[in-house]
């Protein structure tokens, strides 16, 4: 009796083509792919050619599929799954933990409907991946039903274009999205939002890592968040979208944005959020001064940096310098694009270094030149004024503990 040996296998992987998948983009292979996923538990599986996907398809056991040749914008290199346009739902979702995928991904004909891939796994993985053209979201990450909590979820390299909703949508149905990770994502001309994070159908909120951001020319924002975080950290670029480039809903339990580019355009912030090492412009809507707040010890020195929208103030709180020692230092100066812009500039020297009495006022002042200003309200209260109505001003407090004081001694400062 002779046992017919597949080669493919031998060398460590399986072929979709094994199991009668075509991939010349109009067969329909949908049960051959059914047949390939199944098969390929616990194992790699190759993919080859174009797929067509037909109806709706579900990957249930973790394996690892590795799609031929590089992806593109364009499609024309690589191997990719494509949708058919009278697919009304998800094309293909999965739902196996620890699945992991290289490559690849989706292109959509025109007339779909419903996401193109939907990822509900714990610890899933797919670097490269490349949707397009999908009638809501490119790619999804949550349950779309159950009470069920995904978390873990990375996406490195991800692209999504033209879609009809958004380009990526965090939303986990039953609970809370939890610590997903999005690694130099891409999203353009989406139809709504490049990136969307939306709270769980029972409000919940969860994680969100999203680094090297780019998100331009979709027709919502780059980045929305309607309160479905409890904590979100952004890095990378947000531009030309129609809406605005980020939202940041005032439910969400805390935000970091970090190194945004200089064309990012924020239309709302909530009250914990924090802003650094970014230059941006002030929206058309709501851009709430960005609040910090820092505990010193005694001989610690920190320092934080911050935005004032186009004719808008900050106010910094001082408290413990009066009677504990310690000394702040404010510097201002106007961040514009023309060629007079970041002219304006004024310090302050506020507090003895030795303790004592609050100062009550500035011990080192310069005139400013621009259109910043920073003035005494009150003892340990100062207000920092732009008066330019187009662009943003940036501020600075660097501020040190008194040597000479107790160890517990906080000296503590915020700014709203």
């Amino acid at each position: 009796m002779t046992t017919k040996v597949n080669q493919n296998q031998v060398k460590g992987f399986y072929s979709a083509t094994d199991y009668g998948v075509v991939g010349n983009g109009t067969t329909p292979d949908d049960d051959a792919l059914e047949a390939a996923f199944a098969a390929a538990a616990g194992h790699t599986l190759r993919i080859y050619g174009t797929p067509l996907i037909t109806r709706a398809l579900t990957i249930s056991s973790p394996f690892k599929m590795v799609f031929d040749g590089t992806m593109n914008s364009s499609g024309t290199l690589g191997s990719y799954f494509i949708k058919k346009s009278t697919l009304a739902t998800t094309a293909l979702r999965i739902i196996a933990p620890g699945f992991v995928a290289e490559g690849g991904g989706m292109i959509c004909q025109a007339g779909n409907a419903g996401d193109g891939i939907r990822i509900a796994a714990q610890q899933a993985y797919w670097s490269n991946m490349y949707v397009s053209g999908a009638g809501q979201d490119g790619i999804r990450l949550g349950n779309d039903s159950g009470t069920d909590v995904i978390f873990g979820i990375t996406l490195e390299n991800p692209s999504s274009f033209g879609n009809g909703r958004h380009g990526i949508h965090v939303y986990d149905y039953g609970n809370e999205g939890n610590d997903h990770v999005l690694m130099s994502p891409l999203c353009q001309s989406n139809t709504q939002d490049g990136i969307r994070f939306t709270k769980s159908n029972s409000g919940g909120g969860g994680n969100l890592l999203i680094e090297n951001m780019h998100c331009q020319a979709n027709t919502g924002y780059g980045y929305f968040d309607d309160g479905g975080s409890r904590n979100t950290c952004i890095l990378g670029d947000s531009e030309q979208n129609t809406a605005g480039d980020v939202y940041i809903a005032a439910a969400c339990g805390g935000a970091l944005l970090w190194n945004l580019g200089v064309s990012t355009a924020i239309t709302n912030l909530s009250s914990s959020t924090t802003v650094l090492n970014s230059l941006l412009t002030d929206g058309a809507a709501e851009f709430p001064i960005v609040k910090f707040g820092k505990i010193i010890k005694s001989g610690e020195a920190t320092a934080i940096e911050g935005t004032i929208a186009a004719s808008a103030t900050a106010t910094i709180t001082l408290t413990g310098f009066g009677t504990n020692g310690g000394a702040v230092l404010i510097t201002a100066g106007a961040v514009g694009y023309g060629a007079s812009s970041g002219t304006g500039q004024a310090l302050f020297l506020y507090g003895p270094l030795g303790g004592g009495t609050a100062v009550g006022g500035t011990t080192i002042s310069r005139t400013n030149t621009g259109n910043i200003t920073i003035s005494t309200m009150a003892a340990g209260v100062f207000t920092i004024a732009n008066a330019d109505a187009t662009n943003i001003a940036r501020f600075a407090v660097s501020a040190v503990g008194a040597i000479n004081s107790s160890t517990t001694t906080r000296l503590t400062f915020t700014v709203t």
